[in-house]
């Protein structure tokens, strides 16, 4: 069966996400969430190295 790990900062948010894996095996595998002061998340890093930026703005898009 596939199982997904997920841990915790002391703030008690998700940092860290596994990919799918069997339960006979640890995860090897991570999705990492880094956070700013403000408890917003502003990256993930995948495991495949990829960084994807959160946009963070005090200013509502205008459309």
């Amino acid at each position: 069966m596939d199982r997904k790990r997920t841990e915790y900062d002391v703030l008690d948010r998700a940092y860290k996400v596994s990919e799918p894996y069997f339960s006979t095996v640890s995860p090897s595998k991570w999705t990492i969430t880094e956070y700013d002061l403000y408890g917003r998340p502003v990256k993930n890093i995948f495991p495949t190295g990829k960084l994807l930026p959160h946009l963070i703005t005090g200013y509502p898009q205008l459309w």
